[in-house]
């Protein structure tokens, strides 16, 4: 890989890693006061990439980013779904028993 290349796209990252932290100072979700479609969406990509296996070290730079991961993480809906996914087969599929027990729980 281009070392240059790798500098820029880190810089740009904590860019926007700073403008999320910057958000989450004053509210304890990404779009206001309520859980919604983008802490979802967002805290999937965070868990499987910062926290999971990419960069483990990286939100110590964002303490509002990691408190508000702390939130998230602790949500029943949020377990439920990692347990499940933690259930998959090696091929990654989900058996329609394993769909209706999350839907139903």
């Amino acid at each position: 890989p281009n070392p240059d290349f790798l500098a820029k796209i880190k810089e740009q990252l904590f860019v926007l890693l700073g403008v999320l932290d910057n958000q989450l100072s004053t509210k304890d979700y990404i779009a206001g006061a309520n859980y919604s479609i983008a802490d979802i969406n967002i805290y999937a990509t965070i868990q499987r990439y910062f926290i999971g296996n990419f960069i483990p070290t990286l939100l110590a730079d964002f303490p509002n980013i990691q408190a508000w991961v702390d939130r998230i993480g602790v949500k029943a809906s949020v377990k439920k779904a990692y347990e499940l996914e933690a259930s998959f087969d090696k091929e990654g599929e989900v058996t329609d028993t394993q769909i209706k027990d999350f839907f139903n729980s």
